[in-house]
Order: structure tokens, then sequence, then C-alpha cells
């Protein structure tokens, strides 16, 4: 991977480009971009599936062939993925052999240790015993007195009392909180932007994606990258939430390697995308921007 980034990082300064400019042009990352002209995988240990189309954008975005660089690019991805799973391995046997040391240790202590007998626990329940006994002697002595003689009730009479409607509670539904209707709707101009409105102030939203097939995905708040959740690639029939507190031009970008068949909600509702979004089979930003209370 190193020669490979060599490579890329040769044609791009004879081309005379920055990694800001080539970053514009692609729409890929400064940092996504450097990792590959150092030839850096570890980098993309958790996108690793993107790094092949990675490669061969940025090599269409320099004029440069990518062909000769595939069998090379999949040998060292073969490479570093072996690599990792024998790391994987190597830190699971490890930690196995510290939880065994952890349970032999623990183990030697206890047979080390003296059972003792609790004298104040067999006491205690003595004493209990006994109250027990004397209780049911007062009992068997005293219980049938009371039934010898009963006392004739008082002779009072009945009144009947029914209960005025003021009286009577009248029966109040539940009130359950639901969340805001939002309304999602195109922006002028942009089949990936969409305006939500509806919302109120410091409520919460959710916006969920359930997803048809495996791809990746990177979201975005205020144009800002974040981790909550984090970038990753989901597989078919998982489900990504995103939950924020509404606020005023608050702007949701959800990066999808894949567009096609996955299915958008917010609050519940279904998201109608355009049709020509919805098809997509390649990297598309979605935007979704908090409009009006």
């Amino acid at each position: 991977m190193k020669e490979i980034g060599a490579t890329l990082k040769k044609r791009r300064e004879e081309l005379g480009y920055t990694l800001e400019e080539m970053s514009n042009k692609t729409r890929i990352s400064v940092a996504q971009l450097k990792a590959l002209e150092d030839g850096d995988l570890e980098f993309f240990k958790d996108d690793l599936s993107y790094v092949r189309y990675f490669v061969r954008f940025y090599c269409q975005a320099l004029y440069l062939d990518f062909d000769p660089l595939r069998d090379q690019l999949s040998q060292d991805l073969d490479q570093f993925t072996e690599t990792m799973s024998l790391k994987a391995i190597h830190d699971r046997e490890e930690m196995q052999s510290n939880i065994e040391k952890k349970i032999n240790k623990a183990s030697g202590t206890l047979k080390k240790e003296k059972k003792k007998i609790d004298y104040s626990l067999i006491s205690l329940l003595a004493v209990i015993a006994v109250m027990l006994v004397c209780l049911s002697v007062v009992l068997f002595k005293t219980v049938p007195n009371w039934f010898k003689s009963e006392p004739k009730p008082d002779s009072f009479p009945t009144a009947d009392v029914t209960p005025t409607p003021s009286q009577t509670p009248a029966d109040t539904p539940d009130v359950i909180d639901q969340p805001s209707a939002l309304t999602v709707t195109m922006a002028a101009n942009d089949p990936s932007t969409y305006e939500v409105r509806g919302w109120k102030a410091q409520e919460s939203f959710t916006i969920a994606v359930t997803f048809a097939q495996d791809t990746w995905i990177r979201v975005l708040e205020n144009d800002v990258a974040t981790d909550n959740p984090a970038s990753t690639t989901y597989h078919a029939n998982d489900v990504m939430e995103i939950t924020r507190t509404a606020s005023q031009d608050l702007k949701i970008t959800i990066h999808f390697g894949i567009v096609k068949n996955n299915t958008i909600t917010i609050n519940g509702e279904a998201v109608t995308l355009d049709a020509g979004i919805a098809a997509k089979t390649s990297g598309q930003k979605i935007n979704f921007i908090l409009k009006g209370e």
C-alpha cells in the first residue's frame, strides 16, 4: 500500500494539486486522502471495504489508470485483513489466559480459607424458634375463648347513601405525550436536501434508517462529522437511529455509500425521497434541516 500511496502522491504533485483541492474535487476528506497517500490502511480499519472505491475514485480524479494498481491493492488489503485477524486471535488468547490466571488465583485463595460456623446466626434462629413456640401456646389458649360468647352488635338504622354527581368521580383519560407531527418537504432545486417543519424547541426527534443491503454510513451535524452514531458499515436489516434535540436550522447530514431501497423515517413517519436520489447506488449525502417551529 505504501507503493500505491507514493504513486498517488507523485501524480498529485505532478498535476500541481494540494490535498485540500483534491478533497474539494473528490468529496473525500483531507485526512482520508493523506492516509491513502501514506499507505496507512490502519486509518481505514473501520471502513476497509471502501478503500478500493477511494483509490479508484482518486485515480480517476488524478487521470491515473487504476488497472495497474488493482492487483497490488487486493494483495495489500488481503495481507492487512489477515494481520488484523491474527492480532485479534492473539488478543483473545491473551485475554483468555489472563482470565484463567485470575480464576486459578481466586480458587487457590478460597482453598486456603477455613470454613467458620456462624454462631450468631444459629443463636438468632434459636431465639426465633422459642418465640414461635410461645406464640403458638398463647394463641392455642386464647383463640377458642373468642368464639364462646360473641357480643351482639349495636343496632343502628342503616341509611342509604347515594352519591351526588359532584361526588361521583369522573373517568379522566390518561394524557399521553405524543411527539410533534413533523412534515418533510424537499428544498427547492435541491433533491438531496429536505426541510423538516412542525417541530417544537427542546423536543427530541429521531431519524431512523433501515438498511436494505450492506453499506457504509457517516453522519454529520451542522457539516461536522459526529461519532453519535459512529461511522461504520451497516448490514442488511440493521437499523441506525439519530436522536437530537430540535432547534432552528439544525442540519443533520447522512452520507450513504448506497441509498437504494433503504427506508428513512422521522419520528416513525416514512420520508419520501426524490426518485433519482432514492435509486443511488454510489456515495450520496442527504440533508435534513429544521425550518420554523
